[in-house]
Formats: C-alpha cells, structure tokens, sequence
C-alpha cells in the first residue's frame, strides 16, 4: 500500500529549492500506476553520444504495462483496473523524454540529470479500456512535460526518474474529464537498466562512450496541485513540526 508521508516531502522539497533535481511531484487525483518496459533493441535509455540522452517508451496496443486508475488519491480513492485493446489486464504507457543537463551535488546527488519532454504535444501518454467506466480502449490521458530528473547514486543502473509538465487531452468518459485539460501533472517512479551503469558526475554532452540499453519505469502518473497548493500543503507539514517539537 501506497502511502503519502509529508516530513519526508518537507524535506526532499528543501533539497529541491537549492537544486533542479529532485522535482518532488505530489499527485492528487487521476492517478495512473504503471511498471513499462523496453528492451535494448528500441532503446529504452539512448546515451546518443555528445547529443540529448532519450528516454522512449513506444505505444504498443497489447502492452500490459498500465494497472490501475485511481480517481482519488491518496485517501480515498478506489482502485479501478486497466486493460490493453486484447481485453489483458494491462494498459499501455508511452513516454519521450530527454536530458542535456546536469546538476550533480556529491556525495548527495552523485547523478543528477535534468531534461524535458521531446515530442511536439505530449510526451507522455496512458493508452488502456476501463470496464468498471466504460471506456474501451482508448487514449486515456496526454501530458506534455516540461521538466524532467533523474537522479541517484553514481555506479549505478537504477535512479529515481520524475516529471513535471501540463495535461493535454484527457477521454471525455474519464470522471472530471472536462476540468483537467490545462491542470499540472507529473509522474514519478524508479527507472532501471538492464547493464548501464551512470556513472557518479555524469553529463549527457560530455560522455560519449556509453551504450544504449533497455530498462523500465515503474511508478505512477496523474494531477498534482497548483503551486500555491503546494506550498500551502508544505507550510502547513512544516507548522504542525514546529508545533509537535
């Protein structure tokens, strides 16, 4: 079972005001939870010599890579199951990111990469049928991210991989369909590869020797507050400390 616990948001959100990594998405409705997967021959984690690192996840209709939507979350919500357009349990997640940048800060944030989306529109999409609304299988909900990090220990094949960005089109049978065009979104999860390994200090335009892999996104992905709610949510986790110390 999931659970949202606000010191610890407190605190990653302080590391975060001094560095563009880590992002620190909250989500609070329409949350989709996902494990997607590539394997080395797309690939799934593309180093691309000197240029932009690529992060692709391709639209395939028999993916069972989507697993549940939530309409409310963290409290409350009821978990729904997705299914792929062959009636499996299991929608499909597509996603196109890249990273040019870095802002590493030993030993905390060995690795720490910065990027975007990469796509004209969405970069990311949530493809599924969802019996118990019926919806058959359908695009579910488009994101176009403006901010992405990945970030975590040097040596290593597995980070922490988070989005920011704008909903963009959402199914019109999804509850609350037709207030969430234009609402914030994220996503947030663990990206693994299968033998790549990042080193600790890495730079997308400086290292040219690595090889692409295949890997996976496990997580989920859905609305977040506006800012000001954030900050709201924050300060008052932040008060009640104060006042429990």
């Amino acid at each position: 079972m999931r659970r949202l616990i606000l010191p610890w948001v407190c605190a990653a959100a302080a590391v975060s005001a001094a560095t563009a990594a880590p992002l620190v998405p909250q989500i609070i409705s329409h949350d989709f939870s996902f494990g997607a997967s590539e394997p080395a021959s797309v690939p799934f984690y593309d180093p691309r010599g000197l240029d932009a690192d690529h992060v692709t996840l391709l639209p395939d209709q028999n993916d069972r890579e989507v697993t549940a939507f939530w309409e409310i979350w963290p409290v409350g919500g009821t978990p729904l199951p997705i299914f792929n357009a062959l009636g499996q349990f299991g929608g499909d997640l597509e996603m196109y990111l890249q990273f040019d940048d870095e802002d590493a800060m030993p030993p905390h944030l060995e690795v720490s990469l910065t990027g975007s989306g990469r796509q004209e529109g969405a970069d990311i999409r949530v493809w599924g049928a969802i019996p118990d609304l019926a919806i058959p299988f359908s695009l579910l909900i488009a994101i176009d991210v403006n901010a992405a990090s990945l970030y975590g220990f040097g040596g290593e094949s597995s980070f922490v991989l988070e989005t920011l960005g704008t909903i963009v089109e959402v199914n019109p049978l999804l509850p609350g369909a037709g207030d969430l065009v234009g609402e914030p979104a994220a996503s947030r999860g663990n990206i693994d590869f299968l033998a790549l390994a990042l080193p600790a200090g890495y730079h997308p335009l400086e290292f040219g020797e690595l090889r692409a892999d295949g890997g996976g996104y496990s997580g989920e992905v859905g609305r977040t507050p506006e800012p000001a709610s954030v900050i709201t949510l924050l300060l008052g986790a932040l008060l009640s400390l104060r006042r429990r110390g």
